[in-house]
């Protein structure tokens, strides 16, 4: 109850297990869980949590590497009424990683070939992959932000219109 940030507490004891507890913890978007098993005393217990959530605040930090629904690229895309499309993340990620180590994160965008409509809003697209010393700490799937149509005899005269009310709203 007063440990800064506590979310969850639950203890146990028996003759030969001990003292036991587990407990859960949350600050700057970083949640830590702390085990303690066959500790001597309640108070002993209670004190190693807190060793190890304060050793677990104090060493490490989240950081968040994708927010879901962020632009990430603007793809061009053929056969389709529109020429190019924004690819986004699909997902939130994150991970927990030594404090000062946000800095050597890295990224790789991975696009697939040949990008051609129709696509459907939400169809995956490619990924990234974030790195931490040449190690995957987290991957997020990039998704087409909206449906594309393909280009047709039928919705060929939508696409000259519109291609000609842009080239007259740039005069």
């Amino acid at each position: 109850k007063t440990y800064e940030g506590a979310t969850g507490l639950k203890t146990g004891s028996t003759s030969l297990a001990l003292y036991n507890l587990s407990a859960s913890a949350t600050r700057n978007n970083l949640s830590l869980i702390a085990v303690v098993m066959r500790a001597p005393t309640p108070k002993d217990r209670v004190a190693n949590a807190r060793t190890l959530l304060d050793y677990g605040f104090a060493n490490y930090e989240y950081i968040s590497t994708s927010e879901q629904g962020k632009i990430v690229q603007n793809i061009p895309v053929s056969k389709g009424i529109q020429k190019d499309l924004n690819l986004v993340y699909s997902s939130s990620t994150g991970c927990a990683v030594n404090k000062g180590n946000s800095k050597k994160i890295t990224t790789e965008i991975k696009i697939n070939d040949n990008i051609e409509a129709p696509i459907t809003k939400g169809d995956i697209l490619g990924k990234v992959n974030f790195y931490l010393d040449e190690k995957i700490i987290a991957t997020s799937n990039l998704i087409a932000q909206n449906d594309i149509k393909k280009m047709n005899t039928f919705n060929m005269f939508e696409y000259v219109t519109n291609l000609w009310s842009n080239l007259n709203r740039n005069k």
